[in-house]
């Protein structure tokens, strides 16, 4: 929903809560099983960036301009081709 949302920050806060006082429980097995990812910048769409337009796919791994990146929300904003992410360690971000 919209970033600054009263209502979006809200519904957030009740599902979190609900996490917390249901004591969810992350079993390292669950955890390492799965794949990480960290959202840190954005495609803008550019000329030379439009060239790649119609190879990006969702978190499938793209090199561009010397650049490796996962695409995120591949052409879902007129300006924005996509978002980058990187794989991330999950240990390494959240201990537990």
């Amino acid at each position: 929903g919209p970033k600054n949302s009263p209502q979006v920050k809200n519904k957030l806060f009740e599902i979190v809560k609900q996490i917390v006082c249901a004591k969810t429980l992350l079993l390292a097995a669950q955890v390492s099983s799965k794949e990480y990812f960290r959202v840190y910048g954005k495609l803008v769409a550019t000329p030379n960036a439009m060239k790649i337009a119609g190879s990006l796919k969702e978190f499938e791994k793209i090199n561009f301009n010397g650049e490796v990146f996962y695409p995120l929300l591949v052409k879902q904003y007129s300006k924005i081709l996509c978002y980058k992410m990187e794989k991330i360690n999950f240990s390494e971000y959240f201990r537990y």
